[in-house]
């Protein structure tokens, strides 16, 4: 295995009437194309997009051991409650890992999320913050009321706490760009609410470029985003898909 880059954040929320207006302009448009989504991006020295919009979806928990605490999102296929919500992410390189293990981008996602998990009172609370909070670097003990889909319940909290240093600068500069973007419409009514750990895999298994095999070790073929060769849903099933295609050419003289 090796280090590789990988990306995190945040996820932000909106009322999702606010980013019909912003998309289509007209209300009729609504009935025709449902919820609306929408992909953003803010350039500098670490550049930052929205990742996994879901448009009439709501928030929930990213979660692969006990005490540990991330978010993600989903959408069921009405795409109907008032709610947007979209990862905000920025990458972080292995340079800035602060160690060569193979393992220390994972050691980073355990460390911010067990601080999430003990912030959410060691019950699965989701921390959460207004974005123009977020951005001036301060926090309201009353945000935990705020309005926001996760069902278990939120906490205020700083969110910059649950994030890398870089990572949490590299946001707070690229909100108010996207805001722009979106004609004052995207900060408005915002939450944020983290960490988005799982942008994709801080590591990499070994693979062969041709057998897409594990040097050494037949049989065994590293695919998707755990194994370090994809970002999402549709570049997971595609790298999938091209080692299924090898199997069967390999298999298809046995039978």
């Amino acid at each position: 295995m090796q280090q590789k880059a990988f990306q995190l954040g945040l996820r932000i929320e909106q009322p999702q009437e606010q980013v019909n207006k912003w998309k289509y302009g007209k209300p009729e448009y609504l009935d025709l194309l449902g919820a609306a989504d929408y992909s953003l991006a803010a350039k500098g020295n670490r550049d930052v997009f929205s990742f996994c919009m879901c448009a009439g979806g709501i928030i929930i928990p990213s979660i692969s051991e006990p005490n540990q605490f991330c978010t993600n999102g989903m959408s069921n296929s009405k795409h109907d409650t008032p709610f947007a919500n979209s990862g905000i992410m920025a990458t972080l390189h292995p340079h800035e890992f602060g160690s060569d293990h193979p393992l220390a981008g994972v050691e980073i996602q355990r460390r911010f999320e067990l601080k999430a998990f003990e912030i959410g009172r060691s019950d699965y609370l989701c921390p959460i913050q207004t974005a123009n909070d977020f951005i001036a670097g301060k926090w309201n003990q009353g945000a935990s009321v705020l309005d926001c889909s996760y069902a278990r319940g939120t906490v205020a909290a700083d969110l910059r706490e649950v994030l890398p240093v870089p990572i949490s600068k590299a946001i707070a500069k690229a909100l108010p760009i996207m805001d722009k973007k979106f004609r004052g419409e995207f900060l408005k009514n915002a939450i944020l609410v983290g960490p988005e750990m799982r942008g994709s895999a801080p590591l990499r298994m070994d693979r062969d470029t041709e057998t897409r095999q594990v040097p050494g070790l037949r049989g065994v073929y590293p695919v998707g985003e755990g194994a370090g060769y994809a970002g999402g849903i549709v570049s997971a099933a595609v790298d999938g898909l091209r080692s299924a295609r090898e199997i069967v050419r390999m298999c298809a003289p046995v039978g």
